[in-house]
């Protein structure tokens, strides 16, 4: 894209890849899943963990209790919460 796209009203595409060494980049390039929860945070799950936007950078989350590497769904609950499925089952944040 072209910085003068943006001002003329175009959409901008961007992309967002892992780069190594940046803990602000995504996990991992495969993205199984994707969900905006209440607060409007957007949750990306990857072949090699969770990750949230912050709107500037990817936040790397912690793997939780029963969580495993591989985040295959999330899904927002109407009580804020947020269901994630994995390879090693499901939770709740």
């Amino acid at each position: 894209y072209r910085a003068d796209d943006r001002a003329k009203g175009k959409a901008v595409l961007r992309q967002y890849l892992p780069v190594e060494g940046d803990a602000g980049s995504l996990p991992d390039a495969n993205i199984l899943s994707l969900a905006e929860d209440a607060a409007g945070v957007l949750w990306v799950g990857t072949t090699s963990g969770l990750a949230r936007w912050d709107g500037r950078r990817f936040i790397r989350e912690a793997a939780a209790e029963g969580l495993g590497m591989m985040v295959l769904s999330l899904h927002p609950d109407a009580e804020g919460g947020l269901w994630i499925g994995s390879d090693a089952g499901v939770v709740r944040r």
